[in-house]
């Protein structure tokens, strides 16, 4: 048990002392407070002024709360509870009259919230504003008065009461439930403080409304919308690179707004390509898991300014309507590549003043080479005279033209079969242009797998977490390289011409069903993995801070310097 403490008695003018005089003697008519003689605890007041010109008197338990255990009942989350008034059409709000006067203190516990006036000593009877646990005792006490109508026509914060109606007709009716229950417990209100009625007013510090939520802060009478979210840089992280820094902005960002990050789509407007540095293949380790950890909002990068947009707009502009470059000749190579269930069309515009459009069609059917070719030439046709084009060079493999000509369609040619076929099409998609599916779930699931890829020369890539990627292939490769390796070059290295143990016993349909289960699993092995390598990281972390004692060494400490008595220390030697 903690030891009590007996403050010395602060000394006030007399103006100030006829003030707590008056304070006192109204708690002492409510039966508030009761006039006390022997004590172990003794604490000071002060006068604290309101907004309203008026005093407010307050009893300073500094000691007492060292020596109170803290309540773990958890208080509402304001920025959640007033986003929840959204779509609500009438308000009032309500602030209750000395709230924690409402709640008795235990026989036992007065004596220890005794303090000490010029007048004399008293004590509360009544729970006082200022003990460590009044706030989270009052809340638990109005969450189970009003428990029929918190998150349905009310919300309570502490002793500050909103009642909210999504049509103004039925208002009336709720603030009626709302005084009965309030009635029934003798709660009182403070008239000063309450609006009835209203469409729109401020709230805990917000104003709230039909349609919007805005955090505002009072300067000279006139509010301003604000919110701030703020870090202090320490450690490590000082010396992080300013995209790093840029990043971490971010995540910080995310992390203290996590609700609306996970409830609406949030645009972040950069000049940074913040982005594409989460995804490139040689980012850093916290880059990446940063990158993770973003992935699973819906978060939209956008530019700062529409100078891009410009940039594309008037190039399109140049490019369809200068009459010289349409009379000019244009080149146009294609390529058409397939495997056993879909197919790729490469096509390569080569445009006056040398500027290449490099187009990537997926076939999603059964195609051959050469239907995939004649589909690339006929979309080639179509772009290049939507373009504007009248006089055009066509360069197609069937003509025998030398592949070093054509060699960067027919490289187009085949990733666009590979990606038609690869599994994760809609996180190449992703990755390349920001495109997501319609649908708002499948959207999600792929932004927060996308963060796991990387596209590197046009291929798709998995992350892993020591650092190699792995080349994502389509089902007709990847059995091509499993035949590979188990029976191909890599399938038996025996030199005296007699299969080994693992070709005599393999089987082809139970190693494809073993590894079929293995390819489905193998995501989850791997996040699994990860988060236990986080978890031992985080272990040696804190054994490693408990067994540091920081200290701050300024100009002018002395310090002891350990000397190898072994080494042999000449004059010259530095010290």
């Amino acid at each position: 048990m903690a030891q009590p403490v007996q403050q010395r008695g602060r000394s006030f003018g007399a103006e100030k002392n006829k003030i707590i005089e008056q304070e006192v003697a109204k708690l002492m008519k409510a039966g508030y407070v009761s006039e006390v003689q022997y004590m172990e605890w003794l604490s000071n007041v002060v006068l604290i002024p309101k907004a309203s010109r008026k005093w407010r008197m307050c009893t300073i338990f500094t000691d007492l709360k060292k020596a109170c255990p803290k309540d773990l009942y958890p208080l509402s989350r304001i920025d959640v509870m007033v986003d929840s008034t959204a779509g609500f059409e009438m308000f009032s709000m309500m602030d209750a009259y000395q709230g924690y006067h409402q709640i008795y203190m235990a026989k036992e516990d007065r004596e220890k919230t005794s303090f000490i006036t010029q007048a004399g000593i008293y004590c509360y009877n009544v729970m006082p504003f200022g003990l460590k646990i009044a706030g989270a005792t009052y809340q638990q006490f109005v969450n189970r008065m009003f428990d029929e109508l918190i998150g349905k026509t009310m919300e309570v914060y502490v002793d500050d009461m909103l009642v909210k109606s999504k049509r103004s007709q039925d208002h009336l009716e709720h603030l009626e439930q709302t005084f009965r229950i309030m009635r029934s417990y003798g709660i009182k209100l403070n008239p000063d403080k309450c609006t009835f009625g209203v469409s729109g007013e401020k709230f805990l510090g917000y104003i709230v409304s039909e349609h919007v939520k805005v955090l505002v802060r009072d300067e000279e009478g006139h509010q301003s919308p604000v919110y701030y979210v703020s870090k202090m840089l320490q450690g490590a992280e000082l010396r992080y690179l300013e995209m790093e820094k840029l990043v971490l902005t971010l995540v910080t960002t995310a992390r203290k707004l996590r609700p609306y990050f996970q409830s609406h789509r949030v645009v972040v407007l950069t000049n940074h390509p913040l982005k594409y540095v989460m995804s490139r293949p040689e980012a850093s380790g916290r880059l990446i898991k940063w990158g993770v950890e973003l992935g699973q909002y819906d978060i939209d990068y956008q530019p700062r300014t529409a100078q891009k947009a410009e940039l594309l707009a008037d190039f399109v502009i140049e490019l369809s309507s200068d009459p010289e470059e349409q009379n000019c000749k244009w080149m146009l190579h294609v390529d058409g590549s397939s495997n056993a269930n879909n197919g790729g069309a490469g096509i390569l515009i080569q445009v006056p003043k040398e500027v290449d459009i490099e187009v990537i069609a997926s076939l999603s059917f059964p195609i051959t080479n050469s239907e995939a070719e004649y589909e690339a030439l006929i979309l080639g046709l179509e772009l290049v005279y939507e373009a504007g084009a009248r006089d055009l060079e066509v360069f197609t493999e069937s003509q025998q033209v030398p592949k070093a000509e054509n060699d960067k369609a027919d490289a187009l040619s085949i990733f666009g079969a590979v990606m038609s076929g690869i599994k994760d099409y809609e996180i190449v998609k992703y990755l390349e242009d920001g495109t997501l599916p319609d649908d708002p779930v499948k959207a999600k699931r792929v932004r927060f797998r996308a963060a796991r890829f990387t596209l590197l020369f046009g291929q798709l890539y998995k992350r892993t977490v020591d650092g190699p990627l792995l080349k994502c292939l389509d089902g007709e490769k990847a059995a091509y390289v499993m035949r590979e390796i188990h029976e191909g070059s890599y399938g038996n290295h025996s030199e005296i011409g007699e299969e080994s143990q693992w070709v005599v016993m393999y089987d082809p349909k139970s190693n494809q069903n073993e590894r079929s289960f293995d390819l489905t699993v193998i995501e989850e092995k791997r996040d699994a993995a990860y988060a236990k390598i986080l978890h031992h990281k985080g272990l040696m972390i804190k054994s490693h801070d408990q067994k540091i004692r920081p200290r701050q060494l300024q100009v002018g400490d002395l310090v002891l310097k350990k000397v190898d008595v072994s080494k042999h220390v000449g004059k010259l030697d530095a010290s």
